[in-house]
């Protein structure tokens, strides 16, 4: 949700700025059918490649972009892609690259290939204050070269209708995250163990 869009703001900002947008996407694609939603594609975009999951199809079509298309600015959308950074020197030594950072995959000791990309890149975005402190730590990088870039809301999301209002509403819990195993860091098993005291 966040790199559609993000290819949105960029295909805003090339109209303005008579520029032209490239889109390579590792998880787009599995179904023949698949077509990119055209409120997030513009006119200014050069081309949306899939690669359906597949990381050879999707470093094909990096490769092939770098030797035909010659982009001046390439931007990694998730830490898992950056080490392909350390390959668009070879062809074009002015081209600049940013990165994405999110959340817990720069938590954490990175790899070489992805701290060498870090420290090459033009720049690092990262969507909070605790992300980018993380990713200068680990990263070894100059504070001034990690931009904080928030998360915004998809202009095209709706809520659900409201249902009825009622004389007597129960208490509502809002919990914003996925619950998934691999989420235990943030704490809303604590949260609900202490429901009964809030409760009291």
């Amino acid at each position: 949700m966040f790199c559609r869009s993000l290819c949105l703001a960029t295909g805003r900002w090339a109209e303005r700025n008579d520029a032209l947008v490239s889109a390579i996407v590792l998880n787009d694609g599995g179904d023949k059918n698949f077509k990119p939603d055209s409120r997030y594609i513009g006119s200014n975009f050069r081309s949306y490649s899939t690669a359906g999951r597949s990381k050879a199809k999707f470093i094909y079509t990096y490769l092939k972009h770098l030797l035909i298309d010659k982009p001046d600015v390439i931007l990694f959308g998730h830490i898992a892609l950056s080490p392909l950074a350390l390959l668009a020197p070879v062809s074009d030594k002015r081209r600049k690259c940013c990165v994405v950072t999110y959340g817990i995959e720069v938590w954490r000791e990175l790899a070489i290939a992805e701290k060498k990309a870090l420290q090459r890149a033009e720049a690092v975005l990262s969507i909070s204050d605790y992300t980018r402190d993380e990713v200068i730590q680990r990263g070894q990088l100059a504070p001034a070269r990690v931009k904080l870039f928030p998360c915004a809301l998809d202009p095209f999301w709706t809520a659900d209708e409201q249902p009825a209002a009622q004389e007597s509403t129960p208490p509502l819990l809002l919990t914003v995250s996925r619950l998934t195993s691999s989420d235990a860091y943030k704490g809303v098993d604590s949260v609900i163990e202490s429901l009964p005291g809030v409760i009291r």
